[in-house]
């Protein structure tokens, strides 16, 4: 009888090692660069596993199956595998392209905010479900222009900050009913005006509140007047401003081509 050469014990533990290095998970692409002459260097924020890099090697040749799945927006299921300290793109299945984003140069401009605050904002290799949906729910409204984009700002931006840790401790200082200020160093309201502090306008503390506690599916539910909303999108603005430390490129790109338009 014929005797088959059995698999070195080494072989086999190698295979069992990448296979459990092999990550499956839904994604959303926060950022793309190039990478060589023919590949891309991915930021993705998935379901399970927050925030990860990878290679899609080959991505930008003409015919790639992984072309359009590697752009900027796109939304799908992605699989991994990890190569010494990287990971690689060795599939993906694309979900939705958000094409109603690439109409206006305004749309685009805050979904790019969207997604440099999720990166930086976002938990990496570890799961961020919320922060997944948020984005996705953001996009399917800004894409098709079904909400105010303040309003769209606003959410997006105090969500991620409390999902965070950066909630802003919202519980009134002194009389209620007097003038009430966002410390926005502090994180907490006072009565007294000073270098770092928001005034919150009638029916501001109201919807910060809502927009910290509220569940995800009525997030982006709720209706102001048009001052109000730019009220509010200017208050979340300087929040992360103070609580980071940092300005946002993208951000002030948005800014400066007259952001917070209603539509």
């Amino acid at each position: 009888m014929r005797r088959f050469p059995r698999e070195k014990e080494s072989s086999v533990a190698n295979r069992e090692q990448a296979e459990r290095q092999r990550l499956q998970s839904e994604g959303l692409v926060l950022r793309e660069r190039t990478a060589g002459e023919n590949d891309r260097l991915v930021t993705l924020l998935t379901k399970e596993y927050g925030v990860l890099r990878a290679f899609a090697r080959g991505a930008r040749k003409a015919g790639s199956n992984q072309q359009s799945a590697t752009q900027l927006f796109c939304f799908g299921k992605y699989e991994l595998t990890r190569w010494q300290e990287t990971y690689r793109v060795a599939e993906v299945s694309p979900t939705e392209l958000f094409f109603g984003l690439r109409g206006q140069v305004e749309r685009v401009a805050l979904a790019e905010y969207f997604c440099e605050l999720a990166e930086e904002l976002a938990p990496q290799e570890e799961p961020a479900p919320e922060q997944l949906r948020l984005l996705l729910n953001a996009f399917h409204f800004l894409a098709g222009g079904r909400r105010p984009q303040p309003l769209l700002k606003a959410a997006v931006e105090l969500r991620l900050m409390a999902l965070a840790g950066y909630r802003p401790d919202l519980e009134e200082d002194g009389p209620v009913g007097g003038v009430q200020y966002l410390d926005c160093a502090a994180g907490t309201l006072t009565q007294r005006q000073g270098t770092y502090t928001a005034a919150l306008a009638p029916g501001i503390l109201e919807a910060l509140r809502f927009l910290c506690t509220a569940e995800l599916s009525k997030l982006f539910h709720f209706t102001m007047s048009d001052q109000g909303l730019r009220a509010l999108s200017a208050v979340t603005g300087t929040y992360i401003r103070c609580q980071l430390g940092k300005q946002f490129a993208t951000l002030r790109f948005y800014e400066g081509l007259g952001g917070s338009k209603v539509f």
